[in-house]
Formats: C-alpha cells, structure tokens, sequence
C-alpha cells in the first residue's frame, strides 16, 4: 500500500505540462494562387492542443480595420470558417492568431471544430486589400 502511495504521489506532477510544438509553414495566398492553398498534411499533429494555433501574417495595401474570411474545407466539405477582423496598423504587415480557444486568438476568431485536421483546402476572401497573405501553424504532439 505503501508503494501505490508513492507511486501515485510520484506521478502528480503541480508544474503544467509543457506541449511539443513546432511550427510547420503552410505557404502563402496570393492573386497568383487565386488566395487559396491545398495544403497536404500528412504527418502533421492535429489541431487539438491549448498551445496550437493558426498564424497569418497579411501584407496589406491600405493599412486600416477590414475582416477577411478564411475558410477550411476538407473532402468537399467546409469545416470551418473564421472571419478576421484585422486591426488597422502602423505597419503594412499585421499578424492573426487563431487559437484553440478565444483568449488564444487575436482578431475575433478561434477553432471551435476541435480536434481538427489541418490538411486540406483553404481559401481567403478579403476586400481586396490584400497583396498577400503567408499562414503556418502551430501544431503540438
């Protein structure tokens, strides 16, 4: 009985668990691609950790407030679609986070189909400000 105790006191850990995440570039969305990527995935973790997120980096003509909508479909059927609203900026490249939940995100979006496979088809639909768009993701095993 002894032993049980120590094992089970061993085996709670107070310090949070620590995620491996690394970062894996899904390219970029341009006029030239029409904005939207196919992304293969194979051997990628899924979209499911607290640590994981979506990452766009928008290269923007015109520097003020707009939403974009990115949108995720995979076998010909949409799985979710995030509308961002991309804050006006003293730069021409503001950053979205999407995270798994919404104190994790920036711009008002976050992935509510948890856990979510990452490969597939996306697209962006934008005002037109957007010269190009770069996503990756965070993903964490």
């Amino acid at each position: 009985m002894a032993l049980a105790a120590a094992l089970l006191a061993a085996g709670c850990n107070t310090k949070p668990a620590k995620f491996l995440c690394e970062t894996y570039v899904a390219g970029s969305f341009t006029p030239d691609n029409h904005e939207a990527l196919s992304i293969d995935a194979s051997g990628w973790p899924l979209l499911d950790k607290a640590a994981a997120h979506i990452e766009l980096a928008f290269l923007l003509a015109n520097p003020r407030a707009q939403s974009v909508e990115l949108v995720h479909v995979l076998n010909s059927q949409e799985i979710e679609r995030f509308t961002l609203h991309v804050p006006a900026s003293d730069t021409l490249v503001p950053r979205c986070v999407i995270g798994t939940t919404a104190g994790t995100s920036s711009c008002g979006a976050f992935v509510h189909v948890l856990p979510q496979p990452v490969g597939g088809y996306y697209y962006l639909r934008s005002p037109g400000d957007v010269i190009e768009a770069g996503m990756s993701f965070v993903l964490c095993r």
